[in-house]
């Protein structure tokens, strides 16, 4: 997961992930902002898109955990500020996934600048955001029936960036780690597996067991010039089709 990745549409994901990632973006036009969700290409996983109504920075994406089990993944970012407009937008998407995916686990991470909940007693101790803000977003965890793993500060003395999950006993660890910017790293430790996709069947030669005499037959039929026909051929697509032609 990762939020505030401050991308935009010229810059592609093989720039700063392998390319054995499946990387789901939702980017700002302005360059700021961002969300991320990066997932191995070998896991099965599905992407998840929210109602047009439902306009929030936020990825989410459905990964196989087991025979018919879910797990709903979601990178989620809400600015700094009181716009109380998006903070119900982004409330609403939570639940949104939730009730379109019950039974499913559920975890959703991201930096909620909501540096005024008290997370050991879920109340409200600060007044850096309005009280609706606050009370809007503790609601939604309550009505989703999620527990807010992280409980050390992520920025500073606040802790902003949250881990929320609707089956904390699947959480084995949930610890700081060294940034790279202005916020902690929220590493989670869990003991879910993904289901992974079947590796496709592939033809591998022996060539030890070829036969030398038919080798030698084919030999005897390339043309003289073999070597020189590939010097403009770059790609090994491009001299298979040049040597079929011959």
């Amino acid at each position: 997961m990762g939020t505030e990745t401050w991308l935009n549409p010229s810059i592609a994901s093989s720039e700063f992930f392998p390319p054995n990632y499946e990387v789901l973006r939702q980017d700002r036009s302005d360059s700021y902002g961002g969300v991320l969700l990066a997932i191995k290409k070998d896991y099965i996983a599905d992407s998840l898109t929210l109602p047009a109504e439902l306009s929030c920075e936020a990825v989410f994406a459905k990964l196989t955990i087991g025979r018919c089990q879910s797990l709903i993944v979601g990178s989620v970012y809400r600015p700094p500020g009181n716009d109380s407009v998006y903070n119900q937008s982004l409330c609403n998407a939570v639940q949104w996934i939730t009730s379109m995916n019950k039974g499913a686990a559920i975890w959703i991470g991201g930096d909620f600048n909501l540096p005024d909940i008290n997370w050991n007693t879920s109340s409200i101790c600060g007044h850096q955001n309005s009280q609706q803000i606050n009370n809007e977003f503790l609601d939604m965890v309550h009505s989703c029936a999620f527990e807010q793993c992280v409980n050390f500060p992520t920025r500073n003395e606040n802790t902003l960036d949250l881990f929320l999950s609707n089956r904390p006993g699947l959480v084995n660890r949930c610890s700081p780690v060294p940034g790279i910017g202005d916020h902690d790293i929220v590493f989670v430790d869990s003991l879910v597996s993904a289901k992974r996709a079947k590796q496709q069947q592939r033809k591998i030669f022996l060539w030890k067991n070829a036969s030398k005499t038919n080798l030698r037959k084919c030999q005897q039929h390339l043309p003289m010039n073999l070597p020189t026909l590939f010097v403009q051929h770059q790609t090994l697509k491009q001299c298979g089709m040049k040597l079929r032609l011959t």
